[in-house]
């Protein structure tokens, strides 16, 4: 990260389809962009803030992400999150490969077997479910309000307990 910059809401635009975060990481220049609107309120700036820290941290992992929903005999039952990842070598990421999929994996995306740069995430209607870089915000949230890590490392291993069906 090299510096934050504050953009009007007037000249906001970022696409909002899939959250109602008013920040992200530019990895072309190293600029955090938050909202400027949300320096208003602190509680907001500290979460726009956080969402693009944990952005930089993650850089430009992302080659691709797409949203779709997943219908069941007619009718939606959720949506699917798929997240392609550049390749290691067009990546600029805090994370090494294997820490970068272990991130990944703690956050319950699935790796496909066919493609180990494809991961894909099922986000049910009623419980919805943070992306990735959300996750990564709320564990900095955690250590940078409390202080305290073994909670969050306690949280992470919790996601890695697979569920009975």
């Amino acid at each position: 990260m090299r510096g934050i910059v504050l953009i009007d809401p007037r000249h906001w635009s970022r696409c909002q389809e899939w959250d109602n975060v008013f920040s992200f990481f530019a990895p072309e220049d190293g600029m955090l962009v938050l909202r400027a609107d949300q320096a208003d309120h602190p509680a907001r700036l500290e979460m726009a803030f956080l969402v693009a820290l944990g952005q930089s941290l993650l850089g430009n992992y992302a080659g691709q992400k797409n949203m779709g929903d997943v219908h069941e005999d007619g009718e939606r039952v959720g949506r699917v999150f798929q997240l392609t990842l550049r390749a290691p070598d067009e990546r600029t990421c805090f994370f090494q490969p294997p820490e970068l999929d272990a991130y990944l994996r703690l956050t319950r995306m699935r790796r496909s077997e066919r493609n180990p740069l494809c991961y894909t995430r099922l986000i049910t209607p009623r419980k919805g479910s943070p992306l990735p870089v959300f996750f990564l915000a709320c564990s900095i949230h955690g250590i940078w309000t409390t202080g305290i890590a073994s909670h969050i490392e306690y949280k992470m291993s919790s996601c890695a307990i697979p569920y009975l069906t």
